[in-house]
């Protein structure tokens, strides 16, 4: 997983942050044309969770084309890319928690890779979902932001709406399974309890 920064980031320093916590950046100057049309892409693609982002504290991000091909603009290559908006709005704390996110990913990144090569070619079988690569990237990033902290509703909000009618099937299946799960434990309780003491089953009540 490359870590790329596209651009002048003399604003932010942000290469040097990223260095001195051992990530080593790809740094480009400047965007060619046609890389400045793909990253403003990848930015939308994922303005769900970057405009609901705490780590910027309510600041409202533009997303308009000028505004989204500003430099700089960091790349997590296959995962996320941040506009310079959200980069120059970051604390200190933030930048380290963007920091944080990166270096998980790096460590997670041999296994995800095998993940989507799996994904993408052992399909045989109806019980398998088939998700692009985009889509499994996606999850990898909206799950890592859970685990940080992030409100799921505040999430759900950028969703469109057969994304949230998918989640809310698959939440209340869950809960489905929990319970039975729950009702079979509360069985299995009772039956110990009838072996331990067989005498008490045999009373009408248990005084």
């Amino acid at each position: 997983m490359r870590v790329i920064l596209w651009g002048d980031e003399k604003r932010t320093n942000i290469a040097d942050k990223l260095s001195s916590n051992g990530i080593s950046p790809n740094v480009h100057l400047t965007v060619p044309k046609h890389d400045e049309k793909r990253l403003v892409n990848e930015i939308r693609k994922h303005r769900d969770w970057i405009g609901t982002d705490t780590r910027i504290k309510g600041h409202k991000i533009s997303w308009t084309y000028d505004k989204l091909r500003k430099q700089p603009i960091l790349e997590i290559e296959g995962y996320i890319t941040y506009p310079a908006e959200f980069l120059e709005n970051l604390d200190e704390f933030g930048i380290q928690m963007l920091i944080n996110d990166i270096l998980r990913l790096q460590e997670r990144t041999p296994q995800a890779k095998t993940l989507k090569l799996k994904i993408k070619n052992k399909l045989e079988k109806s019980d398998k979902i088939n998700i692009s690569l985009e889509s499994q990237a996606r999850i990898n990033v909206t799950m890592l932001r859970l685990v940080n902290g992030a409100d799921i509703y505040s999430i759900m909000k950028g969703w469109g709406e057969k994304e949230k009618a998918a989640a809310l099937i698959t939440w209340r299946l869950a809960q489905h399974n929990k319970a039975n799960d729950l009702r079979l434990m509360a069985e299995m309780m009772e039956n110990k309890a009838k072996d331990a003491d067989p005498y008490v089953n045999r009373q009408t009540d248990r005084t």
